[in-house]
């Protein structure tokens, strides 16, 4: 029997107990206990990560993407409060004092730390 086909089904369980909110250690624990071989606990512990690393980096592209909407639309409307003689100071240094903040949190994301 094919161990890829054999192991999905834990696979699986591990996820959807992840989704549940439990811990990595009780998930183990938990297989463990249900008769899952020892052998097959790492490659479990590697899909869960693998998992988790998947889901925070697309949390960091979507924090990029915020930020590149915020600091678009500061530079948009400092040209317009510019060009109209009003106090622009608040838009060009507030909206891109938050964009590089969501940018930071992207990155932080994307790179896992």
């Amino acid at each position: 029997m094919d161990q890829t086909v054999f192991i999905q089904p834990w696979i699986e369980t591990a996820i959807q107990e992840q989704r549940n909110g439990r811990s990595l250690k009780e998930i183990l624990l938990s297989l463990r206990e249900k008769g899952l071989e020892e052998t097959l606990l790492p490659e479990i512990e590697q899909a869960l990560e693998a998992r988790k690393k998947s889901q925070l980096r697309h949390a960091g592209y979507v924090w990029i993407a915020i930020a590149f909407a915020l600091l678009s639309f500061g530079f948009v409307l400092t040209i317009v409060l510019f060009q109209a003689g009003m106090n622009f100071y608040v838009a060009m240094y507030g909206l891109t004092l938050v964009g590089i903040g969501c940018a930071f949190k992207g990155i932080v994301n994307i790179m896992g730390w």
